[in-house]
C-alpha cells in the first residue's frame, strides 16, 4: 500500500529514526524501530490524527460526511466558518498528509469563471 508506505517513511524521518547520512549518500534508519512499527494503515491514521488539534478533528469529523471529497465553500457553510478561517483550521491536517488539495482544471474557463474556482479536498 503505498499509502502506508509513505506514511511510515515519514513517521521515522520526522521522528529522527530514518535519517541521511551525507558524507556516505545513503540513509540510515534504527531497525529496532522498524521492529515496532505496525502493519496496520489505520494505526497510522489514528496516531496522525490524534497529533492534530481538536478543532481541526471536529472539522474533519464533519468533512467525513461528504465520503472522500469535500468542497472548501460547502464545509465552511455546514459549519458556520469563513473560507479562511477554515483553511487556516486545516492547515495542520494538509501537513500531516491525511488530507491533499484537489486540483481543478481551469483550461478553457473564463477569468470569471476562474475567479469561481471550487476548491477541493479530498482524504488521503
Amino acid at each position: 500500500n503505498p499509502f502506508f508506505i509513505t506514511q511510515v517513511i515519514a513517521s521515522l524521518y520526522q521522528n529522527g529514526e530514518l535519517w541521511y547520512q551525507a558524507n556516505a549518500n545513503r540513509w540510515s534508519f534504527e531497525l529496532t524501530r522498524l521492529q515496532e512499527i505496525s502493519t496496520d494503515a489505520s494505526d497510522i491514521i489514528q496516531e496522525k490524527l490524534k497529533q492534530l488539534p481538536a478543532s481541526t478533528r471536529k472539522i474533519l469529523n464533519v468533512a467525513a460526511f461528504s465520503y472522500s471529497n469535500f468542497a472548501l465553500r460547502s464545509l465552511a457553510d455546514w459549519i458556520s466558518m469563513s473560507e479562511a478561517q477554515l483553511l487556516a483550521e486545516l492547515q495542520a491536517a494538509i501537513f500531516s498528509g491525511l488530507i491533499r488539495l484537489i486540483l481543478s482544471n481551469n483550461e478553457g474557463k473564463t477569468a470569471s469563471e476562474q475567479a469561481n474556482i471550487r476548491i477541493s479536498f479530498c482524504f488521503v
